[in-house]
């Protein structure tokens, strides 16, 4: 499965010490420095893989918003789309029998008709 906000991955690291204690050489005390610098180089890529992890989830969050606005926009404008030439028409209508009525009106009172 994927690792995200929703759905965490959870993983962990186990280190054991040995019990027996050894005096320390030089070559020992140099090699427990590398082991150190190494763990603290992995402790700081796994920050900055954290750290990305994040923006990238931020950004997904952002676009995905975004769509979703842009989405309801198009709705919005295709509603409109289809109510504006409705309108129209129905107020054609009624102008046009207004002013057959007024002709009819103004012939009758003339008695054209």
């Amino acid at each position: 499965s994927k690792a995200g906000s929703n759905h965490p991955m959870r993983f962990h690291i186990r280190i054991e010490e040995l019990g027996d204690q050894v005096p320390e050489t030089d070559q020992q005390q140099q090699q427990q420095q590398d082991v150190e610098h190494h763990w603290t180089f992995l402790e700081a890529q796994m920050d900055r893989i954290e750290h990305e992890m994040h923006t990238i989830i931020a950004e997904a969050d952002f676009f995905k918003e975004r769509d979703s606005v842009y989405h309801q926009q198009t709705d919005d404008l295709h509603k409109a789309t289809l109510f504006w030439p409705i309108l129209h028409v129905g107020i054609l209508l009624i102008t046009g029998f207004t002013q057959a009525n007024h002709i009819v009106n103004f012939f009758k009172t003339r008695r054209i008709i």
